[in-house]
Protein backbone atom coordinates (compact mmCIF):
# COMPACT_ATOMS: atom_id res chain seq x y z
CA UNK A 1 0.00 0.00 0.00
CA UNK A 2 1.07 3.52 -0.68
CA UNK A 3 2.71 4.94 2.53
CA UNK A 4 1.20 8.35 2.03
CA UNK A 5 -2.36 6.27 1.41
CA UNK A 6 -1.75 4.56 4.98
CA UNK A 7 -0.37 7.02 6.63
CA UNK A 8 -3.57 9.13 5.69
CA UNK A 9 -5.66 6.38 6.70
CA UNK A 10 -3.84 6.11 10.25
CA UNK A 11 -4.56 9.89 10.84
CA UNK A 12 -8.21 9.80 9.38
CA UNK A 13 -9.01 6.93 12.18
CA UNK A 14 -6.67 9.23 14.81
CA UNK A 15 -8.84 11.96 14.13
CA UNK A 16 -12.08 9.62 14.71
CA UNK A 17 -10.70 8.27 17.93
CA UNK A 18 -10.16 12.00 19.67
CA UNK A 19 -13.37 12.97 18.49
CA UNK A 20 -14.93 9.78 20.15
CA UNK A 21 -12.60 10.71 23.15
CA UNK A 22 -13.60 13.94 23.36
CA UNK A 23 -17.29 13.88 22.76
CA UNK A 24 -17.17 11.40 26.00
CA UNK A 25 -15.13 13.52 27.94
CA UNK A 26 -17.39 16.95 27.18
CA UNK A 27 -20.35 14.67 28.24
CA UNK A 28 -18.87 13.35 31.66
CA UNK A 29 -17.99 16.67 32.46
CA UNK A 30 -21.58 18.41 31.70
CA UNK A 31 -22.91 15.97 33.64
CA UNK A 32 -20.65 16.29 36.80
CA UNK A 33 -22.00 19.63 37.88
CA UNK A 34 -23.55 19.41 41.24
CA UNK A 35 -27.09 20.33 41.23
CA UNK A 36 -29.52 18.27 39.67
CA UNK A 37 -30.34 21.45 37.29
CA UNK A 38 -34.42 21.45 37.22
CA UNK A 39 -34.66 17.08 37.35
CA UNK A 40 -38.08 17.12 38.88
CA UNK A 41 -39.79 20.14 37.15
CA UNK A 42 -38.64 18.70 33.52
CA UNK A 43 -39.66 15.30 34.37
CA UNK A 44 -40.95 14.51 37.55
CA UNK A 45 -44.75 15.14 39.43
CA UNK A 46 -44.66 16.65 42.28
CA UNK A 47 -46.78 13.15 44.08
CA UNK A 48 -48.43 10.25 42.56
CA UNK A 49 -52.13 9.71 43.56
CA UNK A 50 -52.73 5.99 42.73
CA UNK A 51 -56.54 7.13 42.13
CA UNK A 52 -56.22 9.52 39.24
CA UNK A 53 -57.56 8.80 35.86
CA UNK A 54 -55.14 8.83 32.71
CA UNK A 55 -56.03 10.84 30.21
CA UNK A 56 -56.26 9.14 26.77
CA UNK A 57 -56.22 12.20 24.92
CA UNK A 58 -51.90 12.07 24.20
CA UNK A 59 -50.29 14.01 21.50
CA UNK A 60 -48.20 10.81 19.45
CA UNK A 61 -45.57 12.00 17.28
CA UNK A 62 -43.61 10.04 14.82
CA UNK A 63 -40.35 9.33 17.45
CA UNK A 64 -43.42 8.01 20.05
CA UNK A 65 -44.89 5.66 17.28
CA UNK A 66 -41.13 4.52 16.54
CA UNK A 67 -39.87 3.94 19.87
CA UNK A 68 -43.05 1.85 20.51
CA UNK A 69 -41.93 -0.54 17.99
CA UNK A 70 -39.21 -1.39 20.75
CA UNK A 71 -41.58 -2.83 23.09
CA UNK A 72 -43.87 -4.82 20.34
CA UNK A 73 -41.61 -7.47 18.46
CA UNK A 74 -42.74 -10.55 17.20
CA UNK A 75 -39.79 -11.97 20.06
CA UNK A 76 -41.48 -12.14 23.34
CA UNK A 77 -38.48 -13.19 25.21
CA UNK A 78 -36.63 -9.80 24.46
CA UNK A 79 -39.33 -7.98 26.46
CA UNK A 80 -39.40 -10.69 29.09
CA UNK A 81 -36.23 -10.60 29.79
CA UNK A 82 -36.08 -6.91 30.01
CA UNK A 83 -38.67 -7.25 33.01
CA UNK A 84 -37.38 -9.80 34.55
CA UNK A 85 -33.98 -7.77 34.86
CA UNK A 86 -35.79 -4.90 36.36
CA UNK A 87 -38.43 -6.58 38.59
CA UNK A 88 -36.79 -9.64 38.91
CA UNK A 89 -40.19 -10.95 38.01
CA UNK A 90 -38.38 -14.58 37.00
CA UNK A 91 -41.21 -14.97 34.24
CA UNK A 92 -40.41 -17.67 31.58
CA UNK A 93 -40.35 -17.95 28.13
CA UNK A 94 -44.10 -19.39 27.60
CA UNK A 95 -46.13 -16.51 29.31
CA UNK A 96 -48.56 -15.35 27.50
CA UNK A 97 -48.03 -11.49 26.33
CA UNK A 98 -51.04 -8.91 24.61
CA UNK A 99 -50.85 -5.52 25.00
CA UNK A 100 -53.16 -2.16 24.44
CA UNK A 101 -51.65 0.92 23.31
CA UNK A 102 -52.84 4.54 23.76
CA UNK A 103 -54.69 4.44 20.34
CA UNK A 104 -57.19 2.28 21.59
CA UNK A 105 -57.60 2.05 25.16
CA UNK A 106 -60.30 3.58 27.09
CA UNK A 107 -58.59 4.08 30.30
CA UNK A 108 -54.68 3.27 31.52
CA UNK A 109 -53.20 2.84 34.13
CA UNK A 110 -51.83 6.16 35.54
CA UNK A 111 -48.41 6.44 35.88
CA UNK A 112 -46.51 7.15 38.46
CA UNK A 113 -43.17 9.42 37.74
CA UNK A 114 -43.54 11.33 34.20
CA UNK A 115 -45.34 14.60 34.30
CA UNK A 116 -45.86 14.82 30.36
CA UNK A 117 -46.39 11.38 28.75
CA UNK A 118 -46.73 11.62 25.29
CA UNK A 119 -47.61 8.42 24.41
CA UNK A 120 -48.33 4.77 26.14
CA UNK A 121 -48.95 1.29 25.79
CA UNK A 122 -49.79 -1.32 28.24
CA UNK A 123 -48.56 -4.61 28.05
CA UNK A 124 -50.02 -7.89 29.96
CA UNK A 125 -47.50 -10.68 30.55
CA UNK A 126 -49.42 -13.89 32.41
CA UNK A 127 -47.77 -17.37 33.01
CA UNK A 128 -49.70 -20.47 34.98
CA UNK A 129 -50.22 -18.30 38.58
CA UNK A 130 -49.52 -14.78 38.13
CA UNK A 131 -50.65 -11.86 35.51
CA UNK A 132 -48.61 -8.49 35.18
CA UNK A 133 -49.68 -5.12 33.57
CA UNK A 134 -46.66 -3.33 32.41
CA UNK A 135 -47.71 0.43 31.62
CA UNK A 136 -44.57 1.99 29.49
CA UNK A 137 -44.57 5.53 29.08
CA UNK A 138 -42.87 7.90 27.24
CA UNK A 139 -41.97 11.68 27.09
CA UNK A 140 -40.51 12.65 23.95
CA UNK A 141 -41.84 16.62 23.65
CA UNK A 142 -38.19 17.23 24.34
CA UNK A 143 -35.71 15.69 21.60
CA UNK A 144 -32.90 17.05 24.10
CA UNK A 145 -34.70 15.10 27.25
CA UNK A 146 -36.24 11.70 26.65
CA UNK A 147 -37.39 9.66 28.98
CA UNK A 148 -39.41 6.23 29.60
CA UNK A 149 -41.43 5.22 32.60
CA UNK A 150 -41.92 1.44 32.85
CA UNK A 151 -44.91 0.94 35.88
CA UNK A 152 -45.62 -2.78 37.04
CA UNK A 153 -49.07 -3.37 38.17
CA UNK A 154 -49.35 -7.54 39.85
CA UNK A 155 -53.49 -8.70 38.87
CA UNK A 156 -52.74 -11.56 40.07
CA UNK A 157 -55.85 -12.92 42.52
CA UNK A 158 -54.64 -11.86 45.67
CA UNK A 159 -56.36 -15.10 47.36
CA UNK A 160 -53.74 -17.54 45.75
CA UNK A 161 -50.77 -18.01 47.50
CA UNK A 162 -47.89 -18.94 45.52
CA UNK A 163 -44.51 -19.50 47.34
CA UNK A 164 -41.80 -18.05 44.67
CA UNK A 165 -39.12 -20.58 45.40
CA UNK A 166 -36.58 -17.97 43.08
CA UNK A 167 -37.44 -15.23 45.31
CA UNK A 168 -37.26 -16.49 48.55
CA UNK A 169 -33.79 -17.37 47.02
CA UNK A 170 -32.95 -13.40 46.17
CA UNK A 171 -33.42 -12.65 49.28
CA UNK A 172 -31.02 -15.42 51.30
CA UNK A 173 -28.61 -14.41 48.69
CA UNK A 174 -29.10 -10.56 48.74
CA UNK A 175 -25.69 -9.68 50.66
CA UNK A 176 -23.77 -11.43 47.77
CA UNK A 177 -25.27 -9.71 44.55
CA UNK A 178 -22.72 -7.48 43.24
CA UNK A 179 -25.04 -6.14 40.30
CA UNK A 180 -26.27 -2.73 41.80
CA UNK A 181 -27.22 -2.11 38.42
CA UNK A 182 -31.48 -2.02 39.80
CA UNK A 183 -33.44 -2.03 43.21
CA UNK A 184 -35.33 -5.11 42.65
CA UNK A 185 -38.17 -4.00 45.31
CA UNK A 186 -39.34 -0.97 43.14
CA UNK A 187 -42.88 -0.94 40.85
CA UNK A 188 -41.74 1.26 38.40
CA UNK A 189 -38.67 2.46 36.90
CA UNK A 190 -37.83 5.28 34.92
CA UNK A 191 -35.26 5.19 31.84
CA UNK A 192 -33.97 8.24 30.99
CA UNK A 193 -32.38 8.17 27.30
CA UNK A 194 -30.85 11.28 26.63
CA UNK A 195 -30.59 14.65 28.67
CA UNK A 196 -28.69 17.94 28.62
CA UNK A 197 -29.59 18.46 32.47
CA UNK A 198 -28.09 16.49 35.78
CA UNK A 199 -30.01 13.50 36.86
CA UNK A 200 -29.61 11.46 39.71
CA UNK A 201 -29.35 7.84 40.24
CA UNK A 202 -32.55 7.31 41.96
CA UNK A 203 -35.25 9.52 43.29
CA UNK A 204 -38.06 10.29 45.65
CA UNK A 205 -41.34 11.48 45.22
CA UNK A 206 -44.89 11.77 47.55
CA UNK A 207 -47.26 9.14 46.94
CA UNK A 208 -50.87 9.92 48.71
CA UNK A 209 -52.39 6.51 50.26
CA UNK A 210 -55.84 5.72 51.10
CA UNK A 211 -56.23 8.65 54.22
CA UNK A 212 -54.83 10.78 51.44
CA UNK A 213 -51.25 11.08 53.35
CA UNK A 214 -48.34 11.91 51.82
CA UNK A 215 -46.11 8.70 51.50
CA UNK A 216 -42.17 8.98 50.46
CA UNK A 217 -42.09 7.21 46.99
CA UNK A 218 -38.62 5.49 45.78
CA UNK A 219 -37.78 5.11 42.50
CA UNK A 220 -34.48 3.79 40.49
CA UNK A 221 -33.25 5.69 37.08
CA UNK A 222 -31.41 3.92 34.50
CA UNK A 223 -29.14 6.62 32.58
CA UNK A 224 -28.80 4.63 28.53
CA UNK A 225 -25.69 7.31 28.17
CA UNK A 226 -24.01 4.90 30.71
CA UNK A 227 -24.46 1.70 28.79
CA UNK A 228 -22.60 1.17 25.38
CA UNK A 229 -23.92 -2.16 23.40
CA UNK A 230 -21.89 -5.12 25.76
CA UNK A 231 -23.45 -3.68 28.88
CA UNK A 232 -26.78 -3.53 27.44
CA UNK A 233 -25.72 -7.10 26.11
CA UNK A 234 -24.52 -8.53 29.65
CA UNK A 235 -27.42 -7.21 31.81
CA UNK A 236 -30.06 -8.54 29.27
CA UNK A 237 -31.44 -4.87 28.48
CA UNK A 238 -30.59 -5.66 24.74
CA UNK A 239 -34.41 -4.44 24.01
CA UNK A 240 -32.74 -0.77 24.33
CA UNK A 241 -30.16 -1.34 21.57
CA UNK A 242 -32.25 1.23 19.07
CA UNK A 243 -32.21 3.76 21.65
CA UNK A 244 -28.52 3.75 21.49
CA UNK A 245 -28.88 6.24 18.56
CA UNK A 246 -29.53 9.11 20.73
CA UNK A 247 -25.95 8.44 21.84
CA UNK A 248 -24.92 8.58 17.83
CA UNK A 249 -26.99 11.49 17.37
CA UNK A 250 -24.62 13.74 20.17
CA UNK A 251 -21.43 12.83 18.17
CA UNK A 252 -23.07 13.75 15.12
CA UNK A 253 -24.14 17.02 16.54
CA UNK A 254 -20.47 16.90 18.09
CA UNK A 255 -19.09 16.13 14.70
CA UNK A 256 -21.02 18.68 13.14
CA UNK A 257 -19.90 21.69 14.87
CA UNK A 258 -16.37 20.97 14.36
CA UNK A 259 -17.22 21.10 10.68
CA UNK A 260 -16.04 17.34 10.26
CA UNK A 261 -16.23 15.80 6.63
CA UNK A 262 -19.52 13.86 5.88
CA UNK A 263 -17.08 10.63 5.32
CA UNK A 264 -16.04 10.73 9.11
CA UNK A 265 -19.90 11.48 9.75
CA UNK A 266 -21.10 8.28 8.07
CA UNK A 267 -17.73 6.08 9.42
CA UNK A 268 -19.21 6.80 12.69
CA UNK A 269 -23.10 5.50 11.43
CA UNK A 270 -21.20 3.04 9.91
CA UNK A 271 -19.48 1.80 13.16
CA UNK A 272 -22.42 2.21 15.23
CA UNK A 273 -24.61 -0.22 13.12
CA UNK A 274 -21.44 -2.65 13.33
CA UNK A 275 -20.90 -2.91 16.79
CA UNK A 276 -24.77 -3.29 17.70
CA UNK A 277 -25.20 -6.40 15.14
CA UNK A 278 -21.81 -7.82 16.17
CA UNK A 279 -23.84 -8.15 19.68
CA UNK A 280 -27.03 -9.21 17.48
CA UNK A 281 -25.16 -12.26 16.02
CA UNK A 282 -23.74 -13.35 19.35
CA UNK A 283 -27.45 -12.98 21.00
CA UNK A 284 -28.64 -15.40 17.71
CA UNK A 285 -25.74 -17.88 18.06
CA UNK A 286 -27.06 -18.31 21.81
CA UNK A 287 -30.70 -19.02 20.47
CA UNK A 288 -31.94 -15.81 21.90
CA UNK A 289 -33.02 -14.07 18.42
CA UNK A 290 -33.73 -14.74 14.64
CA UNK A 291 -32.57 -12.85 11.95
CA UNK A 292 -36.43 -11.70 11.83
CA UNK A 293 -35.29 -10.16 15.28
CA UNK A 294 -31.97 -8.76 13.77
CA UNK A 295 -33.49 -7.40 10.56
CA UNK A 296 -36.34 -5.95 13.19
CA UNK A 297 -33.96 -4.18 15.50
CA UNK A 298 -31.85 -2.71 12.75
CA UNK A 299 -35.11 -1.11 10.78
CA UNK A 300 -36.10 0.65 13.70
CA UNK A 301 -32.82 1.84 14.30
CA UNK A 302 -32.57 3.39 11.72
CA UNK A 303 -36.00 4.93 11.38
CA UNK A 304 -34.70 6.38 15.13
CA UNK A 305 -31.97 7.90 13.23
CA UNK A 306 -33.86 9.40 10.40
CA UNK A 307 -35.94 10.96 12.83
CA UNK A 308 -33.33 12.73 14.84
CA UNK A 309 -30.56 13.33 11.73
CA UNK A 310 -33.57 15.48 10.12
CA UNK A 311 -33.29 17.47 14.05
CA UNK A 312 -29.72 17.99 13.61
CA UNK A 313 -28.85 18.74 10.19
Amino acid sequence: MNKLVMLSEIRTEKKESDLRANINSNYDSYNSVEEYLDFKNKFCKDYFDKYEICDNKLSSNILDEVINKIFLLNNKRLFIDFVNKIFDDYLGTNCKISHIDSGKSEKGIQGKILKNSSYYINIFVEDEYRLFEYSIQFQTNDYENIAIEITKNNMSDKTVNIINLEEKKRHYRSDDIKDNLLSKDLDSCLIIVNSNIRVPDSYELRETDNNSCHIPYRFNIIKGWKYNFKDLYENSLYLLFPLKIFDLKKHIVYMKNLKSPNEIIEKEIFRFFNEMNKYLNIMKEKNVIEDTDIFELNIISKQLLRVIYNSVV
